[in-house]
């Protein structure tokens, strides 16, 4: 499998660290929300990743199939 690496400044990390512990409803021990770790992106950027080949997969095969007309006398 490639490789696909992504660099960001300290102030992009920052950024993207608070906006996906956002998105992905992290929270520290006190259940007060908190900002993602580098793991946590990562973990999420792939599953990312596999849900649009997959649906692009889908959306593909959908397409090749020919379904016959019903027609009940």
């Amino acid at each position: 499998m490639g490789t696909y690496t992504i660099s960001t400044s300290a102030q992009d990390d920052e950024r993207l660290e608070q906006a996906f512990g956002h998105h992905l409803g992290v929270t520290d021990g006190q259940g007060q929300p908190r900002s993602a770790t580098a793991q946590e992106i990562k973990t999420a950027l792939v599953d990312y990743l596999r849900r649009v080949v997959v649906d692009y997969e889908r959306a593909a095969a959908v397409a090749q199939v020919s379904v016959p007309a019903f027609d009940p006398e």
